[in-house]
């Protein structure tokens, strides 16, 4: 902190799910890279199925927003990530998926006993984390360094997918690989001072 001021905090997403949910998980990178604001994220996720990385609790304590997805089944480290959020606090957004379910996955779910925002198409999708993630921004806007227009623009924008909930039904789009959900950083203009270019995650 240099004279009362403090650096903006980036925001740190946590997208916790089976290896059966990668487009899900780039579906949220798309819905954070079309955000109307200039902040730096740091995107971290379950590690994909072969990849030698353990568990990341800390990670997860640490989030500002932890987003499990639940598709047909659940398999490790998805539970330690779970476990970490709630014993944490973490302000958490539960999607599922409809579609058949494991055993180990009806199990899961009924054992847990939350309640969770269903989607099936990744229109569906989008507009769920979209209004987790703007929910985020306008409560700790000072946190995160916006501007009053990044503000007025994210609250008019979840005004508006309100009252188009309201009003219309959910439209089946395709889901393409593409935008940040295999996780990483991205630096916004904020970050430009500590030098350094957008960086995929090891």
């Amino acid at each position: 902190m240099l004279g009362g001021w403090k650096m903006p905090e980036r925001f740190r997403l946590f997208i916790s799910g089976g290896p059966d949910l990668e487009p899900e998980r780039e579906v949220i990178g798309r819905v954070v890279a079309q955000l109307p604001v200039q902040l730096g994220w740091e995107i971290k996720r379950t590690p994909p199925p072969g990849e030698p990385r353990p568990a990341d609790p800390i990670g997860v304590m640490q989030c500002d927003l932890f987003v499990f997805l639940m598709g047909q089944d659940i398999t490790a480290p998805v539970g330690i990530e779970w476990e970490a959020a709630r014993q944490s606090g973490r302000r958490m957004v539960l999607l599922l998926r409809k579609g058949r379910r494991t055993p180990a996955a009806a199990i899961f779910l009924r054992e847990m006993q939350m309640e969770w925002q269903v989607f099936e198409s990744a229109t569906e999708l989008e507009k769920l984390v979209r209004a987790a993630l703007v929910d985020v921004l306008l409560e700790r806007a000072v946190d995160f360094g916006l501007a009053p227009t990044e503000w007025e623009a994210l609250h008019r924008m979840r005004q508006e997918e309100k009252e188009k909930r309201r009003k219309e039904e959910p439209t089946e789009t395709v889901l393409e690989p593409a935008g940040a959900g295999g996780g990483g950083i991205i630096l916004g203009p904020r970050d430009a001072g500590a030098g350094g270019i957008p960086i995929k995650e090891s």
